[in-house]
């Protein structure tokens, strides 16, 4: 990630890595957003490697039930020193399930709406909101 964060400097770049090389690329215009654009990293529970790097960044989209993301923040608050400002966004088809991961630390909410839903019904629960 960082060849991408260093190309949203606006900055000339200059990489000669394992898996990319980049001479002389530049990105304008720079993001608007600062210090750079939110990386949410996805991780799955049983692999501690995501955490920590989903920790350097903005925050995390888990593959994991409730009781598994609870173990995960805290391994990324342990490399972060806190989850101040971490976002944490799941998918959950019920509110049930929803609340769950709230209680675990989820901070974004992803709507799942069926694919064979009507326009109606998609829109009543755009509508319903997050809760």
């Amino acid at each position: 990630m960082t060849v991408i964060t260093d190309l949203w400097s606006g900055e000339v770049v200059h990489h000669d890595g394992p898996a990319y090389r980049v001479d002389g690329l530049q990105f304008l215009p720079r993001p608007v957003q600062r210090p750079r654009i939110p990386i949410w990293v996805a991780a799955q529970s049983v692999h501690q490697a995501p955490q920590r790097r989903a920790a350097r960044y903005d925050g995390l989209c888990p593959e994991a039930s409730p009781d598994e993301l609870v173990d995960m923040l805290a391994i990324i608050a342990e490399h972060r020193g806190d989850l101040n400002g971490f976002a944490v966004a799941v998918a959950a088809p019920t509110d049930r399930e929803r609340d769950a991961y709230e209680t675990a630390g989820a901070t974004w909410w992803l709507a799942e709406l069926p694919m064979l839903c009507t326009k109606a019904e998609a829109i009543t629960r755009v509508r319903r909101g997050p809760g």
